[in-house]
């Protein structure tokens, strides 16, 4: 009979001291500080600056924009696609790599343009040239 009442007297102290001892505490042991993620700044700032711009006037819009971020997107790994407002030609373009610039009225001719434009291939014996005049340079330098 002992046996069957064994794990029961064994069984009520832990419970016991389970139910009626003091927690743990879990997670880190350094104070944790609860900040809203947009905490508003101090009174004595000043208000922050505006971030929405001004609606430009229909007069210093691009015209056909759509058209225009068409040919930008198109030709954007070789060329730097401009609009400048009030200029003779407002179109430009300007080369990434020789820095060749091109400059137009019309969109469908810069288009053209761009498409049909290949850049001269650049004279490698004027870098050979030059860099045997450096080389010549740092060995006779004394």
């Amino acid at each position: 009979m002992l046996r069957l009442f064994l794990p029961l007297i064994i069984l009520v102290p832990v419970l016991l001291r389970a139910v009626f001892s003091p927690s743990r505490q879990v997670g880190p042991s350094y104070p944790v500080v609860r900040r809203p993620r947009h905490a508003s700044p101090p009174r004595h700032a000043s208000p922050p600056r505006r971030q929405a711009r001004a609606v430009p006037s229909a007069s210093a819009r691009i015209p056909d924009y759509a058209r225009f971020a068409e040919v930008s997107q198109e030709h954007g790994g070789r060329w730097e696609v401009a609009y400048a407002h009030g200029d003779e030609c407002p179109y430009h373009a300007r080369h990434r790599v020789s820095g060749d610039f091109v400059a137009t009225r019309d969109l469908a001719l810069l288009d053209r343009a761009l498409r049909c434009y290949v850049v001269p291939p650049a004279d490698r014996s004027v870098a050979r040239c030059r860099r045997g005049q450096a080389r010549f340079a740092a060995l006779t330098w004394s």
